[in-house]
């Protein structure tokens, strides 16, 4: 059991009844993520190039947080954002002058939900 405050009132509850009542409109936020391994393939010269994870749960505006591999060729960046309900697309952005080809690699997007 644990000892909960509610409109100024103690009283204990269950952890398992606790969890229930909490729920996203509960106003507390929830985290979800999922990890996949994306291969973006060789983009061309100042272009970019889209892939997705699936992130059951999340919708457009929840705010995303991207895990990049430990190293990402020079003059790109990657960036994420939800596109669609249960969709996290990712996107691979190459600011060079020549064609880039980043390695197969692991990314975690984490998504709190407001």
């Amino acid at each position: 059991d644990v000892v909960v405050v509610d409109n100024d009132t103690l009283r204990t509850q269950t952890i398992s009844d606790l969890a229930d009542s909490l729920t996203a409109d509960s106003g507390i936020p929830q985290t979800l993520s999922a990890t996949s391994t994306l291969d973006f393939g060789n983009t061309g010269a100042r272009s970019s190039a889209d892939l997705t994870i699936t992130v059951t749960g999340v919708a457009v505006g929840d705010a995303v947080s991207l895990a990049l591999p430990a190293s990402i060729n020079a003059n790109t960046s990657y960036t994420a954002w939800v596109s669609a309900a249960d969709t996290v697309t990712v996107r691979f952005n190459n600011y060079s002058n020549g064609s880039e080809d980043p390695a197969s690699a692991s990314f975690t997007v984490v998504v709190l939900k407001l």
